[in-house]
């Protein structure tokens, strides 16, 4: 029951397929011995060849994965997306030369416009302005000038206090305490007749 499994290029025994499949796929092809034999050399031959051949096929592959995940600014290849696309986000230098060159056009065209609007401003005023409108500010001052003299305390003016008026004031005095002092207080100092007391 123990089936083996010889490799026709090196002449090597396996107990399993599998492990001949392995052998025979994998990158560096087995080395050829040498044999008399025309019908070996010509599936030696063939083996060699489908090597070759699946070899240039994952090469390719391998070529178009890079030209797929090229940068379109700088031409540069990536082997994945997402190191293109940080590559592109963060780390092109010619994208970020051509943005602020568009920066620049679009600062550009805002002066341009703005020149634009304000030559346009000119223009209306220009236009209404011939118009004559006078305009007279007249500006009055009154210069009033208030003269206050104040006596000095205790030589007020007490001419205005009459004899009667005087001795109800302070007989009030008397009668409702410091109410009554506060009142002569404000009728001698605080009298609208005598402004200067």
């Amino acid at each position: 029951m123990n089936k083996v499994f010889i490799c026709q290029l090196c002449n090597r025994q396996f107990n399993r397929k599998h492990n001949l499949n392995r052998h025979t796929k994998r990158k560096n092809s087995c080395v050829v011995k040498k044999s008399t034999d025309l019908q070996m050399n010509t599936n030696e031959h063939k083996r060699t060849q489908m090597n070759i051949n699946e070899h240039k096929r994952t090469q390719m592959n391998i070529n178009e994965h890079k030209i797929l995940n090229q940068c379109l600014y700088c031409k540069k290849g990536f082997a994945n997306n997402s190191s293109l696309k940080r590559h592109v986000k963060s780390y092109c230098k010619v994208k970020k030369e051509k943005e602020k060159e568009k920066e620049k056009e679009k600062e550009k065209e805002l002066d341009i416009i703005n020149a634009k609007i304000k030559l346009l401003e000119l223009q209306t005023k220009v236009a209404y302005g011939n118009t004559n409108c006078n305009n007279t500010n007249t500006n009055n001052t009154v210069n009033n000038t208030v003269n206050v003299t104040v006596n000095d305390y205790g030589k007020e003016n007490i001419n205005f206090l009459e004899s009667n008026k005087y001795k109800k004031l302070i007989t009030q005095i008397l009668g409702n305490g410091m109410l009554g002092l506060q009142q002569y207080i404000k009728y001698k100092y605080c009298n609208p007749q005598q402004p200067e007391n």
